[in-house]
């Protein structure tokens, strides 16, 4: 079996068709919807990244985790799905494509494997970079060298994942 916990920052679930916006905006995650569950009460725990992530992670509030700031990162000794994942006999891979969500703020936890696409030199090579000062940023709140990342797209995140996918593809 395969489990796949996408998360996608800062979607709007009233963009998408399948919670009833007029123009066809999302078909292939309408037809996921279509095989899978809708959940119309969904609430963020956070208003950013960072601590949202947590939350997912560890199903915590950021009080209890401790990710309420630039300086906070997931303490070890906090249970997390991919702890228990990886507990469960399955094997556990992350791709990131954002500064947030990474292993130096302790989201590594628990994962055999996982992807920073922003460091990555590929995506850095073909993708437009947002510079950090231009958002009002410090780079070293993010644990990076560079002045800027990448803007990472799906066809970046599918280059990492379906050969992963493959190589785990069950043969019945």
């Amino acid at each position: 079996m395969i489990v796949i916990f996408y998360v996608m920052d800062s979607l709007r679930p009233d963009f998408l068709s399948c919670y009833g916006y007029e123009k066809e905006t999302s078909p292939n995650i309408d037809s996921l919807s279509r095989e899978g569950v809708i959940f119309r009460n969904a609430f963020s725990q956070a208003t950013w990244t960072r601590p949202s992530g947590a939350s997912l992670l560890t199903s915590t509030y950021p009080a209890v985790n401790g990710v309420l700031t630039l300086d906070s990162s997931l303490p070890l000794g906090i249970p997390s799905l991919p702890e228990q994942l990886k507990k469960d006999g399955f094997g556990t891979f992350a791709i990131s494509s954002i500064a947030n969500i990474s292993p130096s703020f302790g989201f590594g936890n628990g994962f055999d494997r996982f992807i920073e696409l922003y460091r990555e030199e590929k995506v850095l090579k073909r993708r437009e970079k947002l510079d950090f000062q231009n958002m009002g940023w410090n780079r070293n709140d993010f644990h990076t060298s560079t002045d800027y990342f990448p803007l990472s797209t799906s066809e970046d995140i599918n280059e990492y994942l379906f050969p992963v996918l493959e190589k785990n593809r069950r043969k019945d």
